[in-house]
């Protein structure tokens, strides 16, 4: 499920996303994403869901055109135990620009951990405040 306005964008997927992410990259799920945002403007990116695994996670922007202010990146350990999942951080346009297409999601990265992941009931929502 998806919804987006012009201040707010929502995506879940109800259910089990499940895999392995390897060492040889990252891995991107969902995707929230908010149309001509304006220079200037702060953006609270926040992802919650319930997962098991082994593997570092934090909420994105995928163009590379919003500066993360606060980063928000973790470490999840849960291996074959439900824990809930959840981030929050903020990232902000650089002002001198022009309005921006912006994409948030949540990143999986394996580094020194299993890479094994099982999550569900990813929700990513961005929203200008």
């Amino acid at each position: 499920m998806a919804m987006n306005r012009t201040d707010l964008a929502y995506v879940s997927h109800e259910g089990h996303l499940v895999g392995t992410v390897t060492a040889a990259g990252p891995l991107y799920l969902l995707s929230a994403d908010l149309k001509d945002v304006m220079p200037g403007s702060v953006i609270q990116v926040s992802v919650s869901a319930s997962a098991k695994g082994q593997f570092y996670y934090g909420p994105v922007e995928l163009n590379g055109m919003a500066e993360n202010l606060c980063s928000s990146w973790h470490v999840f350990t849960g291996n074959d135990q439900w824990i809930p999942l959840e981030a929050s951080t903020l990232f902000v346009v650089p002002r001198g620009q022009s309005s921006r297409n912006l994409s948030f999601q949540l990143r999986l990265e394996k580094s020194d951990l299993s890479g094994h992941y099982d999550v569900y009931n990813l929700t990513v929502i961005a929203r200008i405040i």
